[in-house]
């Protein structure tokens, strides 16, 4: 069961133009679900005018949180190349170690729902909450049901966690104990490969972990586990550097029944 939306974001979104857009699109909602925000620094949700504007927006959920983690400077970091920032140290989650820090904590909170659906600022949505509430009650033993990639950018073995991870952006069961001990696995395994990949975002982290586990002693309860990762048409993918420019009209006779595209902004 369904029973909240929340958003990942950080100081960089909340102030931007974006995150305007992002918000408005929840003022007609009526739901007897839960909104959260989860971000990185206290002062961008502290102020009385981004607080009215959220809660103006979001009125027609059943309750809304800001949720603010305080993330130190040294691990709020979502960088491609720490030699051009001067970095001396790679913090231990990586060069994505701000929103990796962001989604385990928002994961481990919302162990008091049974499912909640994770959205970006980056997400544009038409008519999704009856159609993912129906899907979630449908989807039978899964732990997180999101998009594939679905844009322009595909390259080397069609089968590797590059191209067969669930996006950011989805459905996770977090009531599940299955998932909460997942997560807070590849939380653990993501310092022990930094040196090696440097920046290891959590979407791709968890599909890695499972294909490296799969091939060790416990293979069984691993693929498992990976089996209850489900695609979903519902849920779009266009996320990269090179799928600025899209084909709208396209992408809704590919996918006529999708819900929300989550896709990239200049």
């Amino acid at each position: 069961m369904l029973e909240a939306v929340i958003l990942i974001t950080n100081s960089y979104e909340l102030n931007s133009e974006r995150f305007n857009t992002f918000i408005k699109q929840f003022e007609n909602e009526q739901s007897d679900l839960d909104f959260l925000i989860f971000t990185n620094k206290p002062r961008d949700i502290q102020t009385l005018e981004f607080r009215k504007r959220v809660y103006e927006s979001t009125r027609g959920f059943r309750k809304v949180e800001l949720i603010c983690l305080n993330i130190p400077a040294e691990d709020d970091v979502d960088i491609k190349n720490h030699k051009r920032l001067g970095m001396q140290k790679i913090p231990a989650l990586g060069l994505s170690s701000g929103p990796n820090i962001t989604f385990f904590s928002a994961m481990n909170y919302c162990s008091k729902y049974d499912s909640v659906l994770l959205l970006e600022v980056d997400c544009l949505l038409r008519g999704y909450l009856d159609s993912l509430q129906k899907y979630t009650e449908c989807m039978g033993d899964f732990l997180i049901s999101g998009g594939l990639y679905d844009g322009k950018t595909f390259s080397g073995n069609i089968q590797s966690p590059t191209h067969t991870h669930l996006s950011s952006v989805g459905i996770y069961k977090t009531s599940s104990p299955e998932l909460q001990n997942l997560l807070q696995e590849v939380e653990k395994w993501i310092p022990g490969n930094v040196d090696k990949y440097k920046r290891v975002p959590y979407d791709i982290s968890i599909t890695m972990f499972l294909h490296e586990s799969i091939n060790k002693n416990d293979g069984g309860y691993y693929r498992n586990i990976l089996r209850k990762m489900i695609p979903t048409t519902l849920i779009l993918n266009y996320s990269n550097e090179v799928d600025l420019e899209l084909d709208f009209n396209s992408i809704d006779k590919l996918f006529p029944s999708h819900k929300i595209l989550y896709i990239k902004h200049a």
